[in-house]
Parts: C-alpha cells; sequence; structure tokens
C-alpha cells in the first residue's frame, strides 16, 4: 500500500509541475454583446478583466468545446489589471436552437497555469431581432420617419432595409450597435394617399444580412385631420368578432364617431359591447352609430359579435340536400346489390346475389358486369343466366329501359371452404347509352357475416 501511495503522489506531484495552478489569475467577464443570430456567423462579445497576480507571461484565450475564440494565438498579460475585448463564434449547428447556451473557455497563462469559467450567450434569429414601426403620418405631410431598432445585445453590420406600405416605399443600408434606433426619413405617396381613409397600415420590410434574408412587419398610422386614429381587428368565421377603436392622438379634445352597417338578416345573430345611440334602417341596411367626446389619449371602443353558427349549420344542411338531389337526378342508372344466405344440402357455404337495376330516365345498351369473388363458384342451375363468363367475370345485356322500369338479376354462388367472419362482395359495374352518350354506374359492396347477418355499404 505504501508503495501505490508513493506512486500516486509523485503522479500528482508531476502534473502539478506540468499544469500549474492558476491563483495568480483572475477574470472578471462583463456582457458588452452577448447575442449571436442563428441566420449569421457574427459574434458574442465580452470584456475580460484580468488580474494578474504574478510576473508578465504569455497567455492563450480558447474553447475547447468547438467554440472559436478571439484574440487568437498568444497574448501578453502584463502584471496588475489588463481587460481584453473576447469574440466567441458559434458553430453553425450549435446556433440552430434559439435561446441561451453556456460554454466552458480557457485561459492559459505560460507561468500562473490554466483558467477555466464559462460564458453565456443568447441565441436568437434574425427576424426577431429587428422591428420596424414608423412615426404617426397625418395629412399634409410630405414625408415619413421610418425607425428600424435593433431588440439585442449584438452588433447588425450592413443591414439592408427594403420597406413598403401603402403610404411610402423605401430602402436603406445601416449598421446598428446593440438596442441602436435608426430613423429613415421617406418620401411619401402624394397621389397615392389622397384616396386612404385614416386607418393603420402595415410596413413591410425585407430585411438582408450577408446571405441571410427575412421579412417583418410593422405598423404606420394615418392620422385623421383632428388627430384621431383608427384601428379596426376582425376575428373568428362563425363567430365573428370586430372591434373599432378610435383614439384621440392630438393634444386638444376631439368628437370620436364610430359607424356599423348590418343587414336586415345578419343584425338578428348580432349583439355590441355598447348600446348604440342612433340605429336608422336604410333600405335592407341597419346603420348603427356611437358618439363620444375624447380627452387627449381617450379612446372609444365598439366591438361588435355576429354569431353564424345556427345559419352556417342550415346553410350546410341545404348544401347537402340540393348535392344529394342532384346526383340522384343525374344519375340516369341506378343499380343495388344485395346477398343473401342459401341452405345447400351438402352444407355448402352460399350465397343469394340480387341486382336491381332501376332506369330513371329512358337508358339503352346496358351491360351489366359483376366479379365472382375468390374461392367462389356459380352455381349455373340456378337464377339469371349470365350472357357471357370469362374468367371470374359474368355479364348480362338489357337492350333498354324505359323510365322507371326496372330490372332484378340474380344468381347463387358456392364455396366448399369454410367462411370465418366477414364475406366481401365487390361493386357491380353496368354501363349503358342516354340520349348517345356512353356512361357507367357502380352498384354498392355488399357484405355477409358468418352469424347470417347481412350488411349493404
Amino acid at each position: 500500500m505504501k508503495k501505490i501511495e508513493l506512486v500516486i503522489a509523485f503522479v500528482a506531484l508531476l502534473l502539478f509541475s506540468l499544469f500549474p495552478a492558476s491563483a495568480d489569475i483572475k477574470v472578471e467577464a462583463h456582457d458588452v454583446a452577448r447575442v449571436i443570430i442563428s441566420d449569421l456567423n457574427n459574434p458574442a462579445v465580452f470584456n475580460l478583466t484580468i488580474t494578474n497576480d504574478g510576473p508578465q507571461q504569455g497567455a492563450q484565450l480558447y474553447s475547447l468545446l468547438g467554440v472559436s475564440m478571439s484574440p487568437k494565438g498568444t497574448f501578453e498579460l502584463p502584471s496588475g489589471v489588463t481587460t481584453i475585448e473576447a469574440r466567441a463564434y458559434l458553430p453553425a449547428e450549435m446556433r440552430k436552437t434559439p435561446g441561451f447556451f453556456s460554454f466552458t473557455y480557457e485561459i492559459k497563462g505560460s507561468e500562473s497555469g490554466i483558467f477555466k469559467d464559462s460564458l453565456m450567450v443568447e441565441i436568437v434569429d434574425l427576424k426577431n431581432a429587428l422591428t420596424i414601426s414608423a412615426d404617426n403620418f397625418k395629412p399634409g405631410d410630405s414625408q415619413a420617419v421610418v425607425h428600424v431598432k435593433n431588440l439585442k445585445d449584438t452588433y447588425l453590420e450592413n443591414v439592408h432595409v427594403k420597406f413598403s406600405s401603402a403610404l411610402f416605399n423605401g430602402e436603406t443600408t445601416v449598421s446598428l450597435k446593440p438596442h441602436e434606433e435608426v430613423f429613415v426619413p421617406v418620401d411619401v405617396k402624394l397621389e397615392a394617399i389622397k384616396k386612404l381613409v385614416a386607418g393603420p397600415y402595415v410596413i413591410k420590410a425585407d430585411i438582408q444580412v450577408d446571405d441571410a434574408k427575412v421579412r417583418i412587419e410593422g405598423v404606420v398610422n394615418y392620422l385623421e385631420r383632428e388627430g384621431i386614429s383608427v384601428s379596426s381587428h376582425v376575428t373568428g368565421f362563425i363567430v365573428r368578432e370586430t372591434t373599432v377603436v378610435k383614439t384621440n392622438e392630438g393634444n386638444t379634445p376631439a368628437s370620436a364617431k364610430i359607424e356599423m352597417s348590418k343587414d336586415i338578416v345578419s343584425r338578428l345573430f348580432t349583439s355590441y359591447s355598447l348600446d348604440p345611440l342612433a340605429v336608422q334602417r336604410n333600405g335592407l341596411l341597419v346603420d348603427y352609430a356611437w358618439e363620444k367626446k375624447l380627452a387627449p389619449a381617450d379612446e372609444l371602443v365598439v366591438t361588435s359579435t355576429t354569431n353564424y353558427t345556427l345559419p352556417f349549420i342550415l346553410v350546410i344542411l341545404v348544401g347537402l340536400s340540393v348535392v344529394v338531389a342532384r346526383v340522384y337526378v343525374r344519375t340516369a342508372l341506378a343499380v343495388s346489390k344485395k346477398v343473401s344466405f342459401v341452405k345447400t344440402r351438402g352444407g355448402e357455404f352460399a350465397l343469394k346475389v340480387t341486382l336491381s337495376i332501376h332506369a330513371r330516365t329512358p337508358v339503352e345498351d346496358i351491360h351489366i358486369q359483376d366479379h365472382l369473388p375468390g374461392s367462389a363458384i356459380l352455381y349455373e342451375k340456378y337464377g339469371t343466366k349470365p350472357d357471357h363468363i370469362e374468367g371470374r367475370m359474368l355479364s348480362w345485356n338489357i337492350h333498354r329501359l324505359n323510365h322507371g322500369e326496372e330490372r332484378t338479376i340474380s344468381y347463387i354462388i358456392y364455396s366448399k371452404l369454410r367462411v370465418m367472419g366477414a364475406y366481401e362482395l365487390p361493386s357491380a359495374k353496368a354501363t349503358y347509352k342516354k340520349e348517345g352518350q356512353h356512361h357507367t354506374a357502380f352498384s354498392n359492396r355488399a357484405f355477409f357475416v358468418s352469424a347470417h347477418a347481412k350488411n349493404e355499404d
């Protein structure tokens, strides 16, 4: 045991001599721009304040987890306190999942040994790192001001932004510091805005940084002359809810009026969040009005809720009835198939198959085809003898059927095999001529259950 303890002590002493302790180095990390964009290869930036209690020495900064660190190579680390800017680049596979990611870095001093600590970065998509908006636009303004803002702790270089809306178009290229916002003046479409009503308009911005491309959207409010902004929001399909909001964006009291119209049917299924001040019938429409004196920053909100559940169900039922009726009327020839169990002297499994052919309009050159299922044999001494038998295909010919006329074809099939469970017979096929045109009709499939119960599809 003593020999083993001596060997362990010797190995520990050897490792200690090869990798001296890092007690002479202390490091404090400060975030500068710790956000990494998943679509880009931008670095997270940190300030590392290093306190070297030993002599001046060379040092290296690195990570063993595939994270690339800078400064690269050996840098001089004087005695005392030194601050260096460290950059961490994550490989593409580490940037796939948005969220927070922690990794270990090391500073290896030529005299002090290895110092280990961890850094935390945040991974976000480019789409979630930027926003676009605009100042409220008033009638008479010849320019609009578009805001492009960096929401994250990261540097974004050479961001090309191409934006458009109903009021203006424009493009710019900017570089943004963490949380920096830039203001871009653009000329408005003076002719186009003459036809626009007051309210919010969407700004679409196509953004490109290096090879990454995303689209984001913002809003510009086109104010009424008195400073009243208008916004509306519609949700739902069966239960449709429409909310109209008028807000006094000005600095003087102003009167706001909201008007809605409903037809005489939809009004029966509509309720309002506020009782209207005025209701007036105008032909097939009923007009509702709400009005309020708004102080600065005050708003008038009216929500209408129309529940189309009952009408929607009625429309579906009527539509289904029409479809069924049209299919029924358009089908000139109807073929139905049914089966029944037949007792035999020898105990074989046997079924009687009955085909009913009904003509809704005069048809001619009718050709009926039915297929024998596997293991079934035709009993030729009963029923309507087929005009033609080819393999397992049975065929009958009918020259003509008048309106309302019906023919019945029946035959018996049997099998020496014992049938368990459900036994399925395929659809029969009918081809015929109506007014010189060839048509095709199919019967239902027929099923027989070994318990002598029959179910037709």
